[in-house]
C-alpha cells in the first residue's frame, strides 16, 4: 500500500471537513440548548401566571357562590319575614311604651 501525495491531500480535507462539521455541530447544538432554556423559562412564567389565573378563578367562584346563596330566594323570604316580626315587635313596643309614659307621667286609665 503506497502513501501518494493524493492520498495524503484527500484525507486531509476529509479531516478538516470532519473538524469543520463538527465546529458547525457544536455551535449549532449551543444555540439550540440556548433556545431549549430560554423556552423553558418561558414556559415556567407561563405555568405561573397560569397558576396564578387559576387561583384567582377560584377566588372569584368562591366569591361568587357566596353572594349566590345571600340573595337565594329562600333566604330572601326568610330575611323578609323575621323583619316583618321584628316590625310588628317594635310596633307593640312603641305602643306600651306610650302607654307607660302617659302613666307614669300622671294620667292612669
Amino acid at each position: 500500500m503506497e502513501v501518494d501525495l493524493k492520498l495524503v491531500i484527500t484525507l486531509a480535507g476529509m479531516g478538516v471537513s470532519v473538524i469543520g462539521a463538527a465546529a458547525v455541530a457544536r455551535q449549532q447544538i449551543k444555540v439550540l440548548i440556548e433556545q431549549i432554556q430560554d423556552q423553558e423559562q418561558r414556559m415556567r412564567a407561563a405555568d405561573v401566571r397560569g397558576d396564578q389565573l387559576e387561583n384567582l378563578v377560584g377566588v372569584q367562584m368562591q366569591r361568587l357562590d357566596i353572594l349566590s346563596k345571600m340573595n337565594a330566594p329562600e333566604i330572601l323570604a326568610a330575611r323578609n319575614r323575621e323583619l316583618s316580626k321584628f316590625e310588628t315587635l317594635i310596633s307593640v313596643l312603641r305602643t306600651e311604651v306610650s302607654a307607660l309614659r302617659s302613666m307614669h307621667n300622671g294620667e292612669h286609665k
